[in-house]
């Protein structure tokens, strides 16, 4: 099993810098996925495009956080060894645990092992589409202009 999450760990991080061109399209949902071996402390966070039946590759960290910066989204996993903890989108969290429900559109599920962790969880994009925080750039003085009639 650890080898084969280290196979498809390679695997997608290949396929995620591989992709040079941006979707411009916003899927009806984002699928976001914390994977973490308990044997090794290998950690996986993955995101896909959701659409009917439809699941495409979006991008992979090998952290808990991941920036998608195509649809200028910002997550982070903060979760224990059974899944519980908390989801950041943006600047909005959301608890994921054995009781979690639906809430403001986003709804998770986790599993786990001796071996594995995990925790996913579905976004609706139309709702919680934010951009990332930027800082501003510093606005320049205008140079005062003479008055000719003076």
């Amino acid at each position: 099993m650890v080898l084969a999450f280290g196979v498809a760990l390679v695997a997608l991080i290949s396929l995620c810098a591989a992709k040079d061109t941006a979707s411009t399209e916003v899927a009806q949902r984002l699928a976001v996925i914390f994977e973490k071996s308990l044997i090794t402390g290998t950690v996986l966070t993955s995101a896909y495009d959701i659409e009917d039946k439809d699941k495409k590759f979006h991008c992979a960290a090998t952290s808990n956080k991941l920036t998608i910066s195509d649809l200028k989204l910002d997550v982070e996993f903060d979760v224990d060894d059974h899944g519980h903890g908390t989801l950041r989108v943006s600047e909005s969290h959301f608890v994921i645990d054995q009781t979690s429900k639906t809430v403001s559109g986003i709804s998770c599920s986790t599993s786990y092992s001796k071996d594995h962790v995990r925790a996913e969880c579905l976004l609706p994009l139309d709702h919680h589409h934010k951009p990332l925080g930027r800082p501003s750039a510093p606005a320049k003085p205008t140079p005062k202009l003479s008055d000719p009639t003076q």
